[in-house]
Formats: structure tokens, C-alpha cells, sequence
């Protein structure tokens, strides 16, 4: 499903299932993803140093600041394959105090692929076979 998307893309769209309901629930939808800006850049690999105060003009706030932006400016792009590609439609923006909603399209299986279901591990392996 969407081979198409670059790595960090995919590795995001991945966290996302992973994080979400597969099915629904009565407080709950399926394959709805809210989150953090901070915890999607966690899936790209990001360490992100905790976000300084506004009035914090040191070397290391100043040296923190610059490495959130630019862990943000990578998830966003990353964000935005996923939206074009239809992979995932934005609910609603994040924003101070409040994650972002994702609804996952993931549905519909690309044309040629099917799921053939869990594996029953007991038949798995030599004596199995």
C-alpha cells in the first residue's frame, strides 16, 4: 500500500497505524490519529531537546529552538507527501496544548495486493511443513 512514498513518509504513515484504533469504539474512530508534533518527530528519529521559554535568550535555548524548527520542517514535508499521496487527511491542525488529528486512508488495499489474513504460527517452521 502506497510503495510510492519516500522512507520517512512511510516510516510516519506506519507510526500513525501503529498508534491508532484498528477498529472502532464508542468514544473512539478507527484509523484516527491524534498527536503531538513532538511524538511524530519522535517516529522520524528525532531527539527534540524540550521547548525553552519565551524569554530564555541562551546559547542552549537558542541551540534547542534551532533543532525543533528544523525536526518540524522535515515532519511537515513529510506530513505533506502523506496528505498529497491521500495516504492520510488532515482532521484538524495542532496547536499550544492541543495534537493535530490524521484520519488514515488506509481502507482500500492498492490494485494487485491482497491480505491473506495473520499467520498461524503453529504451522510456521519444519514441523510444519
Amino acid at each position: 500500500m502506497y510503495p510510492e512514498l519516500p522512507h520517512r513518509a512511510f516510516r510516519l504513515l506506519a507510526y500513525m497505524a501503529l498508534v491508532s484504533l484498528d477498529r472502532d469504539r464508542p468514544d473512539m474512530p478507527a484509523r484516527v490519529c491524534w498527536i503531538s508534533r513532538e511524538a511524530l518527530a519522535d517516529a522520524l528519529g528525532f531527539s527534540l531537546p524540550s521547548e525553552p521559554d519565551t524569554d530564555d535568550d541562551s546559547e542552549e535555548a537558542t541551540e534547542a529552538r534551532a533543532r525543533r524548527h528544523s525536526a518540524f520542517v522535515v515532519l511537515s514535508a513529510s506530513v505533506k507527501t502523506l496528505v498529497t499521496s491521500g495516504a492520510i487527511t488532515r482532521g484538524r491542525s495542532g496547536g499550544r496544548n492541543r495534537t493535530a488529528e490524521y484520519v488514515l486512508n488506509l481502507d482500500q488495499l492498492s490494485q494487485g495486493q491482497r491480505f491473506v489474513g495473520p499467520v498461524d504460527q503453529r504451522n510456521v517452521g519444519p514441523k510444519g511443513q
